[in-house]
């Protein structure tokens, strides 16, 4: 289980390569269950129209993280960093459980 529950994705759409890297962060999350806003300039890029959809003004107060994104050689690097980040949340979430089952077998 990730500690987000629900993802902001804003960006410039006018940058190459928005869109593929949209969509790979929704196949991410998605793949997560973790769920996604986008910001409303960005819904109206191809297919993402139904989408859940916020002014950039609004993302902030409504979301667990908000990921910008701009279309440079940056946005490769976030991708990973944000698929490693939800990876290590999900090992720490299941050591916790793992060590509180443990503890609750020495108890009794």
């Amino acid at each position: 289980m990730s500690e987000f529950q629900r993802v902001g994705l804003l960006g410039r759409r006018e940058h190459p390569g928005v869109t593929h890297v949209v969509s790979e962060l929704l196949d991410l999350l998605d793949g997560r269950g973790i769920d996604v806003v986008l910001e409303d300039r960005l819904a109206t890029l191809a297919h993402f129209e139904t989408r859940a959809m916020q002014p950039r003004d609004a993302i902030g107060a409504n979301v667990d993280l908000a990921v910008g994104i701009g279309g440079d050689q940056i946005v490769e690097l976030l991708i990973y960093y944000l698929y490693t980040l939800l990876h290590l949340l999900e090992y720490l979430h299941l050591r916790i459980y793992q060590l509180n089952q443990e503890t609750q077998d020495l108890i009794r």
